[in-house]
């Protein structure tokens, strides 16, 4: 069952001198002519990757009263958010060294960025300005976004990318937040 989103969001509360997230989606799938729908979400304190939970049924009701209850805990307090630049440089010859594609990296690197900011709670990431500057020593991939900031995100950002043979332990290679 492939369920497509109707929508992403991020409700937002402050307690105790943090502030806390819960990130969630609203998804929708037809299968043998029967609705079925799915709100699926994560929560925590800002910054921190944690496991989703998924609340599945055939009444459209049941999942709006669902994202009621969590805008009516998180009571959609609004919490500023920065503009923020990521950059991303990665090596030419470890490129070269791992058969990696610069179109095939790109996309990884702003799909790693999207996945990172929902799943922390730093942002839904609705623009996503991006440039790749390619050079004879190094490609480096400069992304500027609204979003939350967390000390977390570059940590998490290099530990995503690394199953795809991006190494950030390999000094040629560097993520920075600005």
């Amino acid at each position: 069952m492939l369920m497509s989103i109707i929508q992403k969001n991020i409700a937002y509360k402050i307690s105790d001198r943090t502030i806390e997230y819960c990130s969630y989606k609203v998804m929708k799938d037809e299968h043998l002519r029967k609705n079925a729908y799915c709100i699926e979400y994560t929560q925590g304190r800002l910054g921190d990757y944690n496991d989703w939970d998924c609340y599945i049924s055939d009444n459209e009701q049941e999942i709006v009263k669902f994202e009621e209850e969590i805008k009516k805990d998180y009571q959609n307090t609004i919490v500023p958010q920065n503009a923020i630049t990521i950059s991303i440089t990665i090596s030419i010859d470890f490129l070269i060294e791992k058969k990696l594609e610069t179109s095939q990296v790109t996309q990884w690197i702003r799909r790693t960025i999207e996945y990172a900011c929902f799943n922390c709670g730093l942002g839904v990431v609705t623009e996503h300005v991006a440039q790749t500057i390619l050079s004879q020593s190094y490609f480096k991939y400069n992304s500027e976004l609204n979003i939350l900031y967390s000390s977390k995100l570059t940590e998490m950002l290099q530990e995503l990318m690394e199953p795809w043979g991006i190494n950030f332990s390999d000094s040629r290679n560097s993520v920075t937040i600005s």
